[in-house]
């Protein structure tokens, strides 16, 4: 049985999650593990600069998202979000494999990418995304489109 005296004994923290330690802990915890995959992040993007372009491309497209009306943002917007997002996996799938299994994975992202510029494009035309935005998010999906374009060929 817990009571407020067994409780008070075993933890500092009203989040049970965390025993023994205190918020200001937990949020010293939790800034250096996001500084860790922040690292983690830059050192892997040396290798493949597509995927450095791909996570830049869902911080813009996410940062245009909360502007989005409601209807949109929840439909072809969340849509879009999740293309990027599995063609970042592709990506990330494809550095780690085997010539074989790169080929197919470098296809199914580039099926992927291709299909998220038709959704992007179709949000420039019903007025999801300004013309700016847009402008902005075609520029980094047409140097992504090239970089994995080069990288199937260069397999091929």
């Amino acid at each position: 049985m817990l009571s407020s005296k067994n409780l008070s004994k075993n933890w500092t923290s009203v989040l049970f999650c965390f025993p023994f330690l205190n918020s200001f802990q937990e949020t010293k915890r939790f800034s250096k593990l996001t500084n860790l995959s922040y690292i983690f992040m830059s050192d892997y993007n040396n290798n493949l600069p597509v995927i450095k372009k791909v996570y830049e491309l869902y911080k813009s497209f996410y940062s245009y998202s909360k502007l989005f009306p409601k209807k949109d943002k929840y439909t072809l917007g969340s849509k879009c979000e999740m293309y990027i997002i599995e063609t970042l996996e592709l990506l990330l799938a494809a550095g780690s494999a085997s010539k074989p299994e790169k080929i197919a994975y470098i296809r199914k992202a580039n099926i992927k990418f291709d299909t998220l510029k038709i959704f992007i494009r179709l949000g420039n035309d019903i007025k999801m995304l300004d013309s700016k935005k847009y402008l902005a998010l075609q520029k980094q999906i047409q140097e992504i489109g090239r970089m994995i374009g080069g990288w199937q060929k260069s397999l091929n």
